[in-house]
């Protein structure tokens, strides 16, 4: 933000413990910083996580052939629909018998077909 205040005279305090930035510079210029702060101060995607419960195969192998499935999915795909999808990742917890499928946004029930 320091780049876009006037030279000499902006200045921005940061104070992280409170999340706030506090910004003195001429009118005009806060306005503008003002509005490059609400295009960037969004919510970040959401993760969604799926813990499935696996009865009859190892977790570690039945995690590896679907994390390689859904590259090679992925692979086969154009690049919009690739876009459009969210970001999947399968491991497993061996304790418990589970597949674990973690994506950003909610998952893709198709990919995980």
């Amino acid at each position: 933000i320091q780049a876009f205040l006037s030279k000499p005279g902006g200045s921005v305090i940061v104070r992280p413990e409170m999340n706030m930035l506090i910004i003195t510079d001429y009118a005009g210029v806060l306005r503008r910083v003002a509005g490059l702060i609400e295009i960037i101060d969004r919510p970040g995607d959401e993760t969604t996580t799926q813990f499935i419960p696996v009865q009859y195969v190892a977790t570690a192998q039945l995690s590896a052939q679907v994390s390689e499935l859904l590259k090679q999915q992925q692979s086969l795909t154009s690049p919009e629909a690739q876009a459009s999808r969210p970001q999947t990742i399968v491991t497993h917890e061996e304790r418990t018998n589970q597949i674990i499928v973690i994506s950003a946004g909610p998952p893709d029930p198709e990919a995980l077909r």
